[in-house]
């Protein structure tokens, strides 16, 4: 808003300038012109700015439109458009300034080089603010991706695993080592190698999909016993090529929030079903759980939850640009969430 702001004050401080411009010269020889008042110059000077600034602002505004769909096309406006308004601007100087001095009209063409020249100066100024401030937008959009990509990061980081989480399952394996320290040592060796993937495997840009499902398998490994049987949880994948690449813990939130927010009603089923299907250059990963009023939501639920679906969003938008499908729905008690790509 602020950049629209700065480029219309310069664009009407453009044409002032130029209307002094052309009136300074013009009252330079206001005793060539005295006879017909000062008034009359500054309503001629007025025409002859709105045409030379005026008309070159909507040829480079017509010709960066352009430029989207054809360089050529973009070149052809421009070129067209300058002959258009030096013939306009002409018109007005020969119609109420030159014809006063020349008695006849037709000898005296149109298309001179004096007329191509006096055009230069204003259509060049304004084609310098036009690119200027296309720099400028430009600049800033990345300066403002990059800050997105930052606060995504640091989203992302803090989403990996909350403290809630952490605390629980570190709770969970405490009361295990006493009652069986067999399971307790296969929940340790779990969250062992969820901790060395996200600290070692996650730093970089993109994984193997099979480390991302042995991932996702030491997580529910892990709820399963904190869930105990109250949930039954269902899982299928269906992976063609073990070594697709795909950005870490992309999934990671989904399932979090199925965890976090399945229903635990003892009256009703409760469940989460957890999809994923791989195949030639596609993946698809659809999570699906039971919810009503009987979750126990936490502060820190809420605030981790919230932030790992916004972090999905803004990392498959900086990553993946358009090409993704990320839809989320909540129909009769049953929570839907879907990533393709």
């Amino acid at each position: 808003m602020q950049s629209n702001k700065a480029y219309t004050y310069v664009v009407l401080i453009y044409i002032i300038s130029f209307f002094l411009y052309f009136f300074w010269q013009d009252f330079g020889g206001y005793n060539d012109f005295q006879w017909l008042g000062l008034q009359y110059l500054i309503f001629f000077n007025i025409g002859i700015t709105i045409s030379k600034c005026l008309g070159s602002f909507l040829v480079i505004r017509g010709a960066k439109k352009t430029l989207e769909i054809s360089v050529f096309l973009a070149i052809l406006v421009v070129v067209i458009g300058y002959i258009i308004v030096m013939l306009v601007s002409h018109y007005i100087l020969w119609e109420y300034k030159l014809s006063y001095y020349y008695e006849v009209f037709r000898v005296y063409s149109f298309i001179r080089f004096s007329s191509f020249q006096d055009l230069i100066f204003p259509f060049s100024v304004m084609l310098v603010i036009e690119v200027a401030f296309e720099y400028f937008r430009q600049y800033k959009e990345q300066q403002n991706l990059r800050f997105e990509k930052t606060q995504a990061e640091l989203s992302f980081l803090k989403g990996q695993i909350s403290p809630h989480f952490l605390f629980n399952t570190i709770n969970t394996i405490f009361w295990l080592i006493i009652k069986k320290p067999k399971e307790a040592q296969s929940l340790l060796l779990n969250l062992s190698d969820m901790l060395r993937y996200q600290l070692y495997d996650c730093e970089n840009d993109v994984v193997p999909l099979k480390k991302e499902v042995d991932y996702l398998n030491d997580l529910m490994s892990i709820e399963k016993h904190r869930k105990n049987n109250d949930i039954t949880i269902n899982t299928l994948f269906e992976v063609e090529n073990e070594q697709f690449e795909l950005p870490p813990l992309l999934f990671l939130p989904l399932v979090e929030n199925a965890f976090k927010h399945v229903s635990r009603d003892p009256r009703s089923e409760n469940y989460i079903t957890i999809n994923l299907h791989q195949e030639n250059n596609k993946i698809s990963f659809l999570v699906e759980n039971t919810t009503d009023n009987s979750v126990i939501k936490t502060k820190e639920d809420k605030k981790y939850s919230g932030i790992g679906l916004q972090n999905i969003e803004k990392r498959m938008a900086l990553i993946l640009k358009e090409n993704y499908i990320f839809e989320t729905s909540l129909t009769d008690n049953i929570f839907y969430a879907k990533i393709e790509f």
